[in-house]
């Protein structure tokens, strides 16, 4: 997922590089001090720069300013700091990300989502299931990932009977690789439907996902040996093998 239209490349590198050597040094404290102070007062690019470093730098300090400019008028500083929060995984950023949730800007819910995911706390899994119906595949994705990243197992069901079902093949290979992650046998009968997938990305990261949660997956697969679809069954008998359970040594055998 892409950060922000307003900070290139270029810069972030540029920035990136300048924060690292501030924290090699004993002015990395006022330089904190600073950027806090660019990202309450400065013009949007300042602020949007100011974002972005301090969610490299780090710093405790950061949190409660940053939280505030996820109501920035901006929506490259909210996304920023979205993102910039993520990073810095505290707890107290959980409910402010919930509620960018629901921000007007598309980037800014994707950005709060992922963020979300990589804090990791079950408190988020209500707020990420609703927004799998997202209008903005994006944010539909980002929300698929981090319910993977967290690993609840009460995701299972809306990502198999939404995100599985997505228009959006992107977003459907995001839930795929979400239910592997979980590795719930709950999981299986999902991802084995996925196996049929129109999109090969997604048949492909089903399989890897059935591989990973391995034996609660084995009973299910050796049923599809005698799906109708030849290809549906090679996908299965393929799974089956990497799997490597005993078990299923004679089925292959027979579907041969």
């Amino acid at each position: 997922m892409s950060t922000s239209e307003g900070v290139k490349t270029e810069e972030k590198l540029i920035l990136g590089l300048l924060m690292l050597a501030a924290l090699a040094t004993p002015a990395a404290s006022d330089e904190v001090d600073d950027l806090i102070l660019d990202l309450k007062y400065g013009q949007a690019d300042i602020r949007a720069n100011a974002a972005f470093a301090l969610g490299i730098i780090g710093d405790p300090r950061a949190v409660d300013p940053m939280i505030s400019a996820l109501q920035d008028e901006d929506e490259r500083v909210r996304s920023l700091a979205a993102i910039s929060l993520g990073k810095i995984g505290d707890p107290r950023t959980i409910g402010p990300l919930i509620t960018a949730l629901k921000d007007k800007d598309a980037a800014v819910r994707g950005e709060a989502a992922e963020a979300l995911g990589k804090i990791g706390d079950p408190e988020a899994v209500g707020p990420l299931i609703e927004i799998i119906k997202d209008e903005e595949e994006t944010v539909r994705l980002g929300a698929a990932e981090s319910l993977g990243e967290i690993g609840d197992p009460d995701a299972i069901e809306p990502l198999a009977y939404l995100a599985l079902k997505d228009t959006d093949s992107g977003v459907r290979g995001g839930a795929v690789k979400a239910l592997g992650k979980i590795g719930d046998p709950e999981a299986v009968n999902p991802l084995v439907a996925a196996l049929r997938d129109c999109d090969p990305g997604v048949r492909e990261t089903a399989a890897e996902a059935l591989v990973k949660i391995g034996e609660p997956a084995a009973d299910v697969l050796i049923t599809v040996l005698k799906d109708e679809d030849p290809d549906v069954r090679a996908r299965a008998a393929s799974t089956l093998a990497d799997i490597g359970d005993q078990r299923t040594v004679g089925p292959l055998i027979e579907a041969h």
